[in-house]
């Protein structure tokens, strides 16, 4: 398995195993306002939000982002 680097552009899928959230949980996280490029995320952005929202939780409703957030 290919490593992916701490601030290389990836999408969710192929950094949930790294990561050990679910794919669905990163798509949680942009709703919530994680940072992201289109699709794709990194896993520093992902540990960001993490350490900046100890109490996020997937199973919140989030409205989502307008274009151009």
């Amino acid at each position: 398995m290919n490593e992916i680097g701490y601030d290389q552009l990836a999408f969710p899928k192929k950094l949930a195993p790294i990561i050990g959230y679910c794919a669905w949980s990163i798509g949680a996280m942009k709703k919530a306002g994680c940072r992201f490029i289109g699709r794709k995320t990194t896993r520093r952005w992902i540990r960001e939000f993490i350490e900046g929202n100890p109490h996020f939780k997937t199973s919140e409703v989030y409205p989502r982002r307008r274009k151009g957030d």
